[in-house]
């Protein structure tokens, strides 16, 4: 949590990460150009240029607006509470495309393989966002798992 807390400011280290969003190793979420429940928002990309109150990012159906979180499926501490935040992102239906990198853990366990396994049962039966919502459960009540 301290890293995102850190988010901004200025290091002279080098990045340990870099990915492209085209890559296949993100699972999206949510598309805000395909999804219906964001059929009714404009897709004009000059919606972008107009004034809102506050500072608010514009309802635009475009993927222009991305967040990509890597996690460790094995830290509980930190995934339960960064999914939680990946989840109202899309329960305000914020105009943001939610990604999510699973970090491959030091030590495999039964958890980071019930999380392998739906993720790839997720991608075949195209049942990304439902699938995600089970592996919040999962990961916030690891008890269930026995």
């Amino acid at each position: 949590m301290s890293k995102i807390l850190a988010l901004g400011t200025k290091t002279t280290a080098e990045p340990e990460l870099a990915l492209d969003l085209r890559d296949s190793s993100i699972f999206w979420i949510n598309d805000l150009e395909k999804d219906e429940e964001y059929e009714d928002w404009p897709d004009d990309l000059t919606q972008l240029f107009f004034r809102m109150g506050g500072i608010m990012l514009r309802p635009v159906r475009r993927n222009v607006f991305n967040l990509v979180i890597t996690l460790d499926p094995s830290d509980n501490a930190n995934c339960a509470g960064l999914l939680k935040m990946l989840q109202s992102f899309m329960a305000h239906k914020s105009p943001v495309r939610v990604g999510v990198v699973f970090a491959a853990p030091s030590v495999k366990t039964e958890q980071t393989e019930i999380v392998r396994r739906l993720l790839n049962y997720a991608m075949t039966e195209n049942k990304i966002r439902q699938i995600f919502n089970d592996i919040v459960q999962v990961i916030k009540n690891p008890c269930t798992l026995s």
